[in-house]
């Protein structure tokens, strides 16, 4: 099967409600980050620049949940043509955008405030998470 964003994002929240009918989590838990980490491609940092060539006007279900605070450039090259200009617009692009991007990541940040408690689940979650996907690649590869 396909690693497709939307497959992710259903996994990861399917991660998520298993973390909390477990016990390990709470509702409160939950957060943006904590999402983010519970993803498939984690470690992964946020995408700021999204460069989409060849006349192609979506994402094809490319990376979704990591591009949605980023700015989208579209081209309408095809990769082999891009040129430094193509490349030297989106950084343009970005560069006018970015004081947006800033602000709606600390927006978005400052939402989600956890006490101690709290942050503590989290982390023994993500341990245990991670443990347990390390030990389902390494049962794929001694099979």
């Amino acid at each position: 099967m396909k690693s497709l964003a939307r497959n992710e994002i259903a996994n990861g929240a399917e991660c998520l409600r298993q973390g909390i009918l477990g016990g390990d989590l709470k509702i409160d838990d939950i957060s943006q980050d904590l999402f983010t980490d519970v993803l498939q491609v984690y470690p992964t940092h946020p995408v700021d620049l999204l460069i989409r060539t060849s006349q192609t006007y979506r994402l094809s279900d490319f990376l979704l949940w990591q591009s949605s605070e980023g700015i989208l450039h579209f081209i309408e090259h095809e990769w082999p043509e891009l040129t430094f200009w193509d490349l030297w617009s989106g950084i343009f692009k970005f560069q006018r955008n970015q004081h947006k991007l800033v602000q709606l990541k600390q927006k978005i940040k400052d939402s989600f405030l956890h006490d101690e408690d709290s942050k503590e689940r989290q982390k023994n979650f993500l341990d245990k998470l991670r443990e347990r996907r390390w030990s389902e690649i390494e049962n794929e590869t001694n099979n």
